[in-house]
């Protein structure tokens, strides 16, 4: 047999411990000490065999209803037990109304645990509907993503294949070009050695003259440039020959009224770059703060031409 010692009890402890004595499984015996040493000492009692004074147990009506009473206020309370059967005493009973009460907040209690563990499982309920919504929701954007990087790597390989393609293009066109170079300049001694007027060879020649400095210009900025975008770049050089390539190029797209924005993605800088740029070429080429460059540049294509 198994016991439990109170000590020490105050007077208002009684109750609760008289409760804990009612819900208490008969293989354990609840006694009560005075002082921590009288509670030793019944332990001691305990050890040795010797079964010391117990709780008194209830022998009329209204202790066994007292006990009765307190017992299923401790299952409510601690053990949140709500079903327990409730015998109610007669009308006239002095314990009646007290049970009759007990019974009543017991079913209210009931009913309020149902509602609340019916709570609990709509809660339960919607978190995992809640749950397959975003495990769904993760598969479908994991799918959204998985094709998109499928998409990306085919453009990726398309975009190569071109890149491969123009490539391969180029390298024809720069031979194609050293070629054609080659002939002018066969051309230019053929002219030379020619047997016609000095006038005409003079206006052939400068043909010549202007195909090749065209090349040599296209290739400068990698830009394609018409007779008249040669003739200024030419007349630029000529006049501000501190100019380097990329402010070249800055120039002639200037000319051609693109815009700031268009000419930093051409060049591969940013915005803010590129303005900087303008303004360091503004001083290089000696304008005033108040001089605008495309006039300047425009003034110098009359000029060429």
């Amino acid at each position: 047999m198994r016991i439990a010692v109170f000590y020490n009890i105050e007077p208002e402890f009684m109750p609760v411990a008289e409760a804990l004595k009612a819900i208490l499984p008969e293989q354990i015996t609840l006694l009560l000490a005075g002082s921590y040493r009288e509670a030793m000492e019944i332990v001691q009692k305990c050890r040795a065999g010797a079964m010391p004074q117990q709780l008194q147990e209830p022998q009329d009506e209204f202790g066994i209803l007292k006990e009765r009473f307190l017992g299923t206020a401790a299952r409510m309370g601690w053990l949140h037990m709500f079903n327990q059967p409730i015998p109610l005493p007669e009308h006239d009973n002095q314990l009646f109304s007290y049970l009759a009460a007990l019974s009543s907040l017991q079913e209210d209690m009931s009913e309020r645990h149902k509602e609340h563990q019916q709570r609990l499982a709509d809660c339960r309920s919607r978190l995992h509907d809640l749950a397959d919504e975003k495990k769904q929701l993760i598969a479908l954007k994991e799918k959204e993503k998985n094709d998109l990087e499928k998409e990306f790597n085919e453009e990726k390989a398309r975009l190569e294949d071109i890149i491969s393609h123009t490539s391969k293009e180029l390298d024809r066109a720069t031979v194609s070009i050293h070629e054609q170079r080659g002939r002018i300049r066969d051309l230019s001694m053929m002219i030379v050695k020619a047997d016609i007027p000095s006038w005409q060879k003079k206006s052939l020649l400068t043909i010549c003259q202007q195909m090749i400095e065209t090349e040599l210009n296209e290739k400068k900025i990698n830009l394609v440039l018409t007779s008249t975008d040669s003739a200024f770049l030419n007349r630029l050089q000529e006049k501000h020959p501190e100019l380097n390539r990329r402010e070249l190029k800055i120039c002639l797209m200037i000319r051609l009224s693109y815009d700031t924005i268009d000419i930093a993605r051409a060049i591969g800088i940013s915005r803010r770059g590129m303005e900087s740029i303008r303004y360091r070429m503004h001083k290089k080429i000696g304008l005033s703060r108040h001089q605008s460059i495309k006039n300047y540049l425009n003034e110098l294509v009359d000029e060429s031409t």
